[in-house]
């Protein structure tokens, strides 16, 4: 697993991003041709399960406490502002990858709920639990001397939720 994201986070961005919307249009065209079933509403919860249990894991589960990380950071996107200053460019990738990590789940969240809600009730009640759980993860980062704590994340993570979430809620 590890080497499947490694392998991904090295791809250019412009790669990536074509592979995400591609593994999107080819999701949601299987998704629309077995809407009816249920079996495809049981997918969408175990996919969407095993997709925050990977977020869970990438977030906190692969780091160990150190001292230096307990800072927070709470000026929104410091990280653009530190790469004009000189800092390291491969900010710019970590932020796209906060975004990714979370556009699955805003997808697959957004399809686990009734079709009869109206799109934008779907679509903020996904957005705030993901933008929710991204806080959160950063407050246990912050707790546990597991990384920074960066309100850039949480921005990122919400972006991808909503992105993901605006992706399934096309016709």
């Amino acid at each position: 697993m590890k080497d499947i994201f490694l392998w991904f986070y090295c791809l250019p961005i412009g790669k990536a991003i074509i592979l995400v919307g591609l593994a999107t249009m080819a999701y949601l065209w299987f998704h629309q041709w077995h809407r009816v079933s249920r079996m495809i509403k049981a997918a969408d919860a175990i996919l969407l399960a095993c997709w925050l249990g990977i977020i869970v894991f990438a977030t906190l589960g692969q780091r160990s406490p150190y001292d230096s990380s307990t800072a927070i950071l709470l000026e929104p996107f410091h990280s653009y502002q530190e790469v004009r200053n000189g800092g390291n460019i491969e900010l710019y990738r970590s932020n796209f990858m906060n975004v990714i990590l979370f556009y699955p789940a805003g997808l697959l969240a957004a399809l686990l709920l009734p079709r009869k809600w109206p799109g934008w009730c779907r679509f903020l009640l996904v957005v705030l639990v993901l933008a929710a759980m991204s806080a959160g993860i950063e407050f246990l980062q912050y707790r546990y001397g597991l990384g920074r704590c960066e309100i850039d994340d949480v921005i990122h993570n919400t972006a991808g939720a909503l992105l993901g979430c605006l992706a399934s809620l096309t016709p």
